[in-house]
Parts: structure tokens; C-alpha cells; sequence
């Protein structure tokens, strides 16, 4: 190795680390993978004299120019100093390109060869065989953390349901107190409105009579009667409407809370028993309680609402998901 001893010794000599330049103006961070990955081949190749020795001689040659080039360019660097130069962004962008063409080349002529070389010096007979239980010891290590990781993932999956379950069960919740309180609000406005249709209807009798009394014509009395029975009509309806609605959210209020209560519960019996087809069937009966609204006694909800048959197809399909 006598050929290149001077060029080593010239690399020996340089600290790779001061050639990065990093945090200062005209750096060669992006070069400094190259440069490291140079300097430690190197290092690799003067441990390796024998690799050397059965180079043939146009290779030693090539490889000996290329370095004493590369090892020219890598001193430019360590010396570069950018308030000496009239031109330092041109000058760094010259250095970069250089050694990126002369790392190339050494990969090409040197460095690859030399890997194979002592990789192949590396696995011996022994070499091989303590490969090969590192090996199996790592695929060991994989299993293990592979059954970890299965039962972890169980774990977060039965968390996430429970998560689940008690969220959509709070959302009920808030939805069965909304309707609770608008129930509230009409039933009050359906007194107050039936209070005034009774107190409207006692009106209207009474003056009544005391047109009759006071001797207006019968013929006339009942005209005035009956224009009073129309505004009544009219009072009904609104009477209708208020009942209607404290019927509507009385009947989802009942329906949020079955559904709240449900999803409370699920849990609990879905723990009860490790039988798959026990959990499927507790599944299968909170899904119902969710999509098959059912009578209330407020509002018949037998239309428009999912039978039990499409409620387990619907599973079916999100299970074979």
C-alpha cells in the first residue's frame, strides 16, 4: 500500500467533522454524508492491506489518482475561508461537485469491492453459524412481540367499544334531556291553550244567553254563535299542533333514554360471557334498540323504521369488513 501511504496519511490528518462547516456561511453539510462515508472506507482499506495487494495494478492506479485528487479537494475545503475569495458561493458550489465526482468513482473502483471483500472475509464457517442462530433469535424476538402486540391491539379494541358505546350513550342522553325539556315547554303551552279554549267556549255560551235575554232575534244570536264556534275551529287547531308536538319529543325523549339505557348496559352483558355467539346476540339486540324505534304510546313508529332482519344483514356485512 505504499502507493497511496502519503494520501492516507494527508486524510489521517484531516478531521471530518470540520470540513461539514455547519451553522457557518457557505457550509458543506450536503456534501458531509459523502465525505464521512469516504473517510471511513478509508480507514476500512488501511486495516486491509491483503485487499489491496490483489487489486490488479490498472486499478491500484486509478484508485491511487482518484484519491490524491479527492484528498487535494478535501484540504481546499478545511482551508476554505470565503472572505479570501472574490467569488466563495461559485468556489463551494466547485468543491461540492467535485467530490461528489470523485466519490463516485471510488464507490465504483474501490469502495464497493472492498465491502465484498470483507463481507466475504467476515462470514467464515463460525461466522455464518452465529449468524444464523442471531437470527433465529431475532425471529424469536419478533414472534414474541408480534403475540404482544396482538393482545395489545385486543386490548385497545375492547377500549375503543367501550369508549365507543359510552359516548354514543352520552349523545343519547343529551338528546333524551333536550326532548324532555321542549315536552315540558309544550305541555305547559297545552294547558295554557286548553285554559283559554274552555275559558273561550264558557264566553261564548254565556253571551249567548244574554243576547237571547236581552231579546235579540234568535236567528241573529245563532249567526253570532256561529262566527264564534269558527274562531274556536280555529283555536282547536292551534290546540292540535301544541299537543301533536308535546307528543313528538315526549316520543323521541322516551326513545333516546331506551337507547341511552341500552348502550349503558351493553357492556356489561356482552363481559358476562366469553361465548362469541353470546356477544353477537347482545350486539345484534342493542343494534335493535338503536334502529327500531318502536311504540312509545306517543307516536306509533312501526313505519319507517328497520326490521330486525336488515338489522342483523347490516352486522353480517360490518363483521365480514
Amino acid at each position: 500500500m505504499q502507493e497511496i501511504k502519503e494520501q492516507l496519511d494527508k486524510l489521517n490528518a484531516i478531521n471530518v467533522e470540520t470540513l461539514k462547516r455547519e451553522g457557518k456561511e457557505f457550509n458543506f453539510v450536503d456534501i458531509y454524508p459523502l465525505l464521512s462515508e469516504t473517510f471511513k472506507n478509508i480507514k476500512a482499506l488501511e486495516t486491509s492491506s491483503e485487499f489491496w495487494d490483489l487489486l490488479p495494478q490498472d486499478k491500484k492506479n486509478s484508485i491511487t489518482n482518484i484519491l490524491n485528487l479527492f484528498v487535494q479537494y478535501a484540504e481546499r475545503i478545511r482551508d476554505f475561508n470565503p472572505v479570501q475569495i472574490s467569488n466563495p458561493q461559485s468556489e463551494r458550489d466547485n468543491l461540492a461537485n467535485t467530490i461528489r465526482n470523485y466519490y463516485g468513482q471510488l464507490y465504483d473502483y474501490l469502495f464497493t469491492p472492498l465491502k465484498i471483500y470483507l463481507l466475504n472475509k467476515e462470514v467464515t464457517a463460525g461466522k455464518l453459524q452465529e449468524l444464523f442462530v442471531q437470527v433465529q433469535k431475532d425471529i424469536d424476538i419478533i414472534r414474541q412481540q408480534k403475540q404482544q402486540a396482538e393482545e395489545i391491539l385486543k386490548v385497545m379494541r375492547e377500549i375503543s367499544a367501550v369508549t365507543g358505546v359510552s359516548k354514543f350513550a352520552g349523545v343519547f342522553g343529551e338528546q333524551a334531556e333536550k326532548h324532555k325539556k321542549s315536552a315540558f315547554v309544550w305541555l305547559i303551552a297545552s294547558i295554557v291553550a286548553a285554559t283559554i279554549i274552555i275559558g273561550f267556549l264558557w264566553w261564548i255560551f254565556s253571551q249567548l244567553v244574554e243576547t237571547i235575554k236581552g231579546g235579540v232575534e234568535f236567528s241573529v244570536s245563532l249567526q253570532i254563535f256561529l262566527a264564534k264556534i269558527l274562531l274556536l275551529s280555529f283555536f282547536s287547531v292551534v290546540f292540535y299542533q301544541i299537543v301533536k308536538n308535546y307528543n313528538a319529543n315526549m316520543h323521541l325523549y322516551t326513545l333516546n333514554k331506551h337507547r341511552e339505557n341500552s348502550l349503558k348496559t351493553f357492556q356489561a352483558f356482552v363481559e358476562s360471557s366469553n361465548d362469541p355467539k353470546t356477544k353477537d346476540a347482545v350486539l345484534i339486540q342493542a343494534t335493535k334498540a338503536i334502529f327500531e324505534a318502536g311504540d312509545t304510546g306517543y307516536i306509533s313508529s312501526k313505519e319507517g323504521t328497520l326490521s330486525g332482519i336488515e338489522i342483523i344483514k347490516i352486522v353480517d356485512q360490518f363483521k365480514e369488513k
